[in-house]
């Protein structure tokens, strides 16, 4: 099964989009957790050197803890940082996880400095939302929402709202197109002297004006094909008609059919009736939307009469026949239906040199059998009788199949 070419851009395209979201909002988060850490030392180094400025220590600077003496950290932080940090100037967190839709509900923050008066000092910081007022709370990062879902958050709605901007684009891209998949369908002989509708994009305007000139370009043949089956089947009857009244009467002229005379004009006579069949086949096949009433045909006489009449070939083959078929009556095309059976009755016996032809025929299917002889290849069994009576069953909404083998041409022709 062939895939989707709006299906397969979109896919793509969403794709792409994601993609981009994601990366971004990776970096997006990246800055900000190096962006609020950044601000954190900063506050915290500052804090130090007012400490050291104003020759204090363990006190609280902005809501930082400055002391020289580890041992004096508060005891809340040392829960969270146990251990000395081991490179001064280097911010050293840790949080506590609350709900995973908020941010953590506790966090530490160390700071080591080195003074310019040669005292090491430990700035500490300890969050907890009971110790905020409310405005300071809800401006802090780590008692809202948490920054990562929030940062997701918006990345997920970056691709949501891609994806609808996408799906209208193709939208708006698609239904010209299957406004003009949708014309071209209807393209038929009323159309070649209508004015081409607009699809809104130039490509599609020129892609429409190739169609219906390719279109246009293919009636026209067709038209003139069936003009000279017509014109020619209407005028080889003619010599057909004189050829085989002439032999008729040749016949009646001849008072041995078994010498040589009478032989070459049975012979006429074949020939005639082959090629009248053949033309009627054309003349039907020429024919657009006019299908033949249907009216009670005994299907098994028809075909009978068929075999009298092509029995000549087969004796001429000395090919053995075998029938089987019943009474039936159908409602058929009668013209088109003898023209069919004829095709396929005379194919099985031109191309059979040997054996058994098989003619079974129950209710409204038949089937036809010709063995194939040693030598010849599983591709003759059928010749243009077979391709020519598909024609007519396309038209009669008949079916047949071929079912060939290494000893067997079958063909199988069902009436509707």
């Amino acid at each position: 099964m062939r895939r989707s070419l709006k299906i397969y851009l979109i896919g793509v395209l969403l794709l792409l989009g994601t993609l981009v979201s994601v990366t971004l909002s990776v970096v997006a988060l990246k800055y900000f957790t190096g962006g609020m850490d950044s601000l954190q030392s900063h506050n915290m180094l500052t804090s130090a050197r007012e400490a050291e400025r104003r020759g204090v220590d363990d006190r609280y600077f902005l809501q930082y803890h400055v002391t020289r003496d580890w041992a004096k950290v508060p005891a809340e932080v040392k829960q969270l940082i146990p251990a000395i940090p081991s490179e001064p100037f280097l911010l050293t967190k840790k949080f506590v996880d609350g709900p995973w839709a908020l941010a953590p509900s506790r966090g530490a923050f160390v700071l080591m400095v080195d003074g310019n008066d040669g005292v090491r000092r430990y700035v500490s910081m300890l969050l907890k939302p009971e110790r905020l007022e409310p405005l300071t709370k809800n401006s802090l990062f780590a008692f809202g929402t948490n920054p990562l879902l929030v940062i997701v958050g918006f990345g997920v709605a970056g691709v949501v709202l891609f994806g609808l901007v996408l799906w209208g684009l193709m939208r708006q891209i698609t239904q010209p197109v299957q406004r003009l998949g949708n014309w071209a369908k209807s393209l038929g002989t009323d159309e070649r002297n209508q004015i081409t509708p607009d699809f809104q994009y130039r490509e599609l305007n020129g892609l429409a004006s190739i169609i219906k000139t390719g279109v246009i370009a293919v009636q026209d043949s067709t038209e003139r094909e069936r003009e000279f089956l017509r014109h020619a089947s209407h005028e080889l009857r003619t010599p057909i008609t004189v050829v085989r009244a002439n032999s008729a009467m040749l016949g009646k002229l001849t008072s041995d059919a078994n010498s040589k005379q009478g032989r070459a004009q049975q012979r006429i006579e074949r020939a005639g009736k082959t090629m009248s069949d053949l033309v009627e086949t054309l003349l039907w096949m020429s024919r657009e939307q006019q299908l033949q009433a249907p009216q009670p045909v005994a299907i098994g006489l028809l075909i009978q009469e068929l075999i009298d009449e092509l029995d000549y070939l087969r004796q001429k083959q000395k090919v053995e026949l075998q029938i089987d078929i019943d009474d039936s009556q159908l409602l058929l095309a009668q013209t088109p239906c003898r023209i069919v059976i004829s095709n396929l009755i005379r194919n099985a016996f031109q191309h059979t040199a040997e054996g058994t032809v098989t003619v079974t025929q129950r209710g409204n299917e038949l089937s036809i059998s010709n063995p194939i002889g040693v030598g010849e290849t599983n591709d003759v069994g059928f010749g243009l009788g077979l391709k020519l009576s598909r024609k007519l069953v396309e038209q009669y909404q008949w079916q047949l199949s071929e079912l060939v083998d290494d000893q067997w041409h079958t063909v199988e022709l069902t009436f509707a």
